[in-house]
């Protein structure tokens, strides 16, 4: 019973220490917090999302490439993509340029029998694509964290019942 009390109160401290230093949101920070946490950014004394066509630490990254929007979560389809806006509604006749590349080369002369054909290929832009992350999956470590302590405890408050009980019954 010991050795398992301590392994369950160790488990249980742990994952609490790891709750409280996880938890993360929108607003004012709290006393002793310097930073907010990834995909915030601090303005005075409080952590607000990352305006749009910005992600990371303190949103200090711009969206890759062809990706837009609050949390770079939009694709683009066009050949210019702007990280706040996406594609540029000026250029109604914006295109995609794929390229294709085909290398054959010859067993007796590599060199000179080596071709390269590049083919440049447009497709009209299609409709925009949204990736929307829901806020659940977003929770979903510390959902896991939470529900692993509380199973973890109420195994703890069973094996104390269980011994309490066998204690008073000698």
């Amino acid at each position: 019973m010991s050795a398992c009390f301590v392994f369950c109160c160790t488990i249980t401290v742990l994952l609490m220490f790891s709750v409280e230093g996880e938890s993360c949101s929108e607003g004012t920070l709290t006393d002793g917090a310097e930073d907010c946490c990834y995909g915030l950014v601090k303005i005075g004394n409080i952590c607000k999302a990352c305006p749009a066509g910005y992600f990371g630490k303190n949103c200090s990254n711009p969206c890759p490439l062809q990706l837009y929007g609050p949390d770079c979560t939009q694709i683009c389809y066009c050949s210019y993509c702007h990280p706040v806006y996406g594609c540029d509604a000026r250029n109604d006749t914006a295109t995609q340029t794929f390229r294709t590349f085909e290398i054959s080369t010859s067993i007796s002369d590599e060199l000179n029998d080596s071709k390269t054909k590049m083919d440049a290929m447009t497709q009209e832009p299609s409709k925009m694509m949204t990736i929307n992350v829901p806020d659940e999956v977003k929770d979903l470590k510390r959902i896991i964290i939470i529900s692993c302590g509380t199973l973890i405890s109420v195994a703890l408050l069973l094996l104390m019942i269980r011994e309490i009980r066998r204690y008073t019954l000698l």
